[in-house]
Parts: C-alpha cells; sequence; structure tokens
C-alpha cells in the first residue's frame, strides 16, 4: 500500500500588534502589487469605479499596466553587473551562497516598501545562509540614537508543530541587548507564551544555547548582533518608513482599471452601434419557443425583414458613432502612468513612453539608461551600508561557527554602474578628448571619466600600462 503525503493546510498570518498593525496590512497589501497577486484588488477597484454590474459584464481585468512593479523593476539594477568586496575569501563565500542573486530581489522589494530585511544564518556547512523578510512580517525597537537601526527584531514566521505537524505562526524573539542577549519563540496570536521548548534547534542553533554568554551571534570583541539586516530606500528618522509613496498605489489601480476599461472599449465600443426600426434579422421568429443566435460583426451585412405590424410601412435602419476613441484613451493613459513615475523621483526626460525602443522593452513606460544610472547613484549609499553591515555580521557569525577569519571590519565594496549606451559613450568620448586636447585635464582623470567603475589608483596603474605600450611600440 502506498503512503501518501498530506501538506498541511497554511493559516492566514496574524495582523502585526499594537500600533503595527496598520503598518503591517499596509506593506503586505503592496506586496501584492510587487508580487502579482493584486487580481482581486484591480476586481474590486473596478466594481467600485463603475459599479458591479458594469465591472461583471466585462470579459476580464487586465493586469498588464502595473506602474508599482514595472518601474521597481527597472530601477533595481544596482546589482546587475559585479559587486567587488575587498577581501576575496568572504566575496567567494557570499557569492556561493547566492546573496548577490537574492539581493536583486531585496533592491526590487525595498524600492516598493520602502524597507527589505536580510536574515543571516550559519548552517551545517561552510556556507552562511540568506533569507529575504517581508517588514510586514516583522516588529522591531531602536535606539533613539540610531532611529533606523534595530536593536531588537520579532519576526513572524510560518513552522511546522513538532508533535502534531501542523503549520503554525510564531514570533522569533531576537534581543541584541550587551548585558543579556537573547532568543525565544512565543506563540502568535491571542494565546502567546513561551513556546520555545518544543522546538530542538532553530536554523541549526540549539535553542538552549541562544541566551546570555551562550549566545552565539557575536563580534569578535564579545558585543552581541542581531542576525538581520535592515535595507532602508532613503534614510528617515524612522524604523519603517512604510507610508512614504503610499499614493502610488491608488495610482497604479486607477491606471490598471484604466487599461481595463481600454480594452473592453477596443472589443465591444470602438465601432459604430446600429440600430432597426420597423425590421428584424431573417431568421429570428417563428414562436416564443425558437430560439435563433445571429452573429453581429463589423465585418458580416445582415439580411434583414421588414416587419408586419410596423407602423408606417417603411424600415429604418441606421447607425451612431462609435462609443470611443482607442488611441486617445490610450494615449491618455500613457501619460498618466508617465507621470506617475516622477512620484519615484524619476526626471520627466528619463521616462520613455510606448513606442520605439520602450515597445520593445516589455513594459508601458520604459526608464531610459541614464535615469536607472542616475537613481542607481541615488540609492548606492544606502544599500551600501546596508551591505557593509550585511558582510560584517556575516564574517562575524561565520567566524563563531566555523573558526574562520574573516575581517569583521574595514571593508569596502563597489558596485559595477548601469551601461552607457553607444550614443552616450560617443558623446562622453568627444567630450573627454576635447578637454584632454585643452590641457583641462590629464590622462589618469581621462581614463577615469571613461571607465567610472576605476579609482583613481587603477586608473593610474592603466595609464602607466598604457604608456609602457606605446614606448614598446613605437617606431623606431
Amino acid at each position: 500500500m502506498k503512503s501518501s503525503t498530506i501538506i498541511p493546510t497554511e493559516p492566514a498570518a496574524p495582523i502585526l500588534p499594537g500600533t503595527d498593525g496598520k503598518r503591517g496590512q499596509h506593506t503586505r497589501r503592496r506586496e501584492k502589487f510587487l508580487t502579482g497577486r493584486w487580481e482581486g484588488e484591480l476586481q474590486d477597484e473596478l466594481k467600485r469605479r463603475i459599479g458591479t454590474t458594469r465591472a461583471n459584464g466585462m470579459s476580464s481585468a487586465d493586469m498588464s499596466s502595473n506602474v508599482l512593479q514595472s518601474v521597481c523593476t527597472q530601477l533595481a539594477v544596482l546589482y546587475d553587473g559585479t559587486v567587488t568586496i575587498n577581501d576575496d575569501g568572504l566575496a567567494g563565500v557570499v557569492q556561493r551562497a547566492g546573496l548577490w542573486q537574492l539581493m536583486a530581489y531585496v533592491q526590487r522589494m525595498c524600492i516598493g516598501l520602502n524597507e527589505g530585511i536580510v536574515a543571516i544564518r550559519a548552517t551545517s556547512g561552510d556556507l552562511p545562509q540568506f533569507r529575504y523578510v517581508s517588514p510586514g512580517y516583522v516588529v522591531a525597537r531602536s535606539r533613539p540614537d540610531e532611529p533606523d537601526v534595530p536593536v531588537a527584531l520579532k519576526e513572524l514566521r510560518l513552522k511546522e508543530h513538532p508533535e502534531t505537524g501542523e503549520l503554525m505562526w510564531v514570533w522569533e524573539c531576537w534581543d541584541a541587548n550587551p548585558d543579556r542577549p537573547s532568543f525565544h519563540i512565543e506563540a502568535a496570536g491571542s494565546d502567546g507564551g513561551d513556546i520555545t521548548r518544543l522546538f530542538a534547534e532553530v536554523d541549526g542553533v540549539p535553542t538552549d544555547a541562544l541566551v546570555g554568554d551562550a549566545y552565539p551571534y557575536r563580534y569578535s570583541d564579545g558585543t552581541p548582533l542581531l542576525p538581520y539586516t535592515v535595507y532602508h530606500h532613503q534614510r528617515s528618522p524612522f524604523l519603517f518608513n512604510a507610508w512614504h509613496n503610499s499614493e502610488l498605489l491608488g495610482s497604479t489601480l486607477a491606471a490598471a482599471c484604466g487599461w481595463s476599461l481600454f480594452f473592453h472599449l477596443v472589443q465591444d465600443c470602438s465601432w459604430p452601434q446600429r440600430y432597426m426600426i420597423g425590421c428584424s434579422p431573417v431568421g429570428v421568429g417563428g414562436g416564443d419557443s425558437q430560439r435563433a443566435q445571429i452573429v453581429t460583426d463589423p465585418a458580416t451585412v445582415l439580411h434583414l425583414k421588414a416587419d408586419e405590424d410596423s407602423p408606417g410601412g417603411q424600415p429604418v435602419v441606421g447607425q451612431w458613432a462609435a462609443g470611443s476613441d482607442p488611441s486617445m484613451i490610450a494615449d491618455s493613459l500613457t501619460k498618466y502612468e508617465a507621470r506617475l513615475a516622477a512620484s519615484f523621483g524619476i526626471s520627466p526626460s528619463d521616462v520613455q513612453r510606448m513606442g520605439g525602443s520602450a515597445a520593445r522593452s516589455g513594459y508601458a513606460i520604459s526608464i531610459s539608461q541614464s535615469g536607472k544610472r542616475a537613481f542607481q547613484q541615488k540609492l548606492r549609499p544606502n544599500f551600501e551600508r546596508g551591505d557593509l553591515d550585511l558582510l560584517s555580521k556575516t564574517a562575524a557569525i561565520l567566524n563563531r561557527a566555523t573558526g574562520s577569519s574573516y575581517p569583521e571590519s574595514g571593508l569596502t565594496i563597489s558596485y559595477q554602474p548601469v551601461p552607457r549606451t553607444e550614443q552616450e559613450l560617443e558623446a562622453i568620448r568627444r567630450h573627454v578628448l576635447e578637454l584632454l586636447g585643452a590641457g583641462l585635464i590629464d590622462r589618469v582623470e581621462a581614463i577615469m571619466q571613461l571607465h567610472p567603475a576605476l579609482s583613481r589608483t587603477e586608473a593610474e596603474k592603466r595609464a602607466r600600462d598604457i604608456q609602457a605600450l606605446n614606448i614598446t611600440t613605437a617606431p623606431r
């Protein structure tokens, strides 16, 4: 007899407690738009705007326009290229652990939610484990002098009950208090209570070794740390700035409703409406029990007959103008979407509307390479701050767990800039050569302008190499 595995039913996630409740609900709602789970939101919005009867008469809601997701995806480019760390050993470890692949997703979510969290854990092997954590499932506490850096954090996680096998929501509670760091597990919901004893270990660490002097997550000087890093879209005096740009949810829904109506109009209202007086299509009639179907379409010709009881005897056939102009509606919606992009701080000149290269990009609105580059530079300091914190904690956790000696301080990181287009490269080459020819810059500065990823030291070395090569290959 074959055994079968029963997959436990996943219970609904509890609402965050206290004043964090509304923040958590708002963040989870935003996540629906960023992860493609917002069809229900769109259908509800259509019913609210045009009424249930008209909304039900539409073929379907169109989800192809999602300005929030589109812009966040296009702007999350910091980790598209090579990320360089000044320690090769640690660089290889986090690369093999898949950190930078995960960070592309984290950045997209962070731009859309304003925060993103990465959990760091040691594993049984020599690689760390990185896991994205939604801020909609976290409550935390910070110090007044560092309001955007958590010192204690509670994460709402779905776990399997060790005894019954049922899925349950629990709070994993971490506190990096220097005097007594601790970890424990609480039951989520109204019951509450410490249930740490039910779980022998968490992420491979015995639960009885996570309190006081036995707390394993520490720097080399003994200072306890939280095995989490919180990333911020922008610096603010808040640990969670969830309401920033909250108006984009309603605007994204408005644009999606507009496109849903657009396709409804194209399908049902973009040709003239015909009418008949005193006549009917041939084949209709002949008794109440008879049912006939007449296909009408702009490409068909109807065969009509005069009604016997028609007053005046002369049938009338005519038509009204089309109920809509799809091209004007599409143009208006595209302009509206482009205006929404400005809410992210993108210059209007960097937003390309549908048509040309933008149409080939797959997005209704497309952000130019220069716009992505400018946004990357704006975000870089915030994500560099988060990455250095994460790398330092990763090194500390691995050093304590495996006996390795990765550097926990003095780390540096650099990101590959967004590639320039051929037109941009040609303009820069001409500009640099003109400045070099006029004696306004030296060869090292010229190399740095042509290759912005290089440091001055690297540019000086390249200039020396080029000079040596020119001397070697010069005709004698």
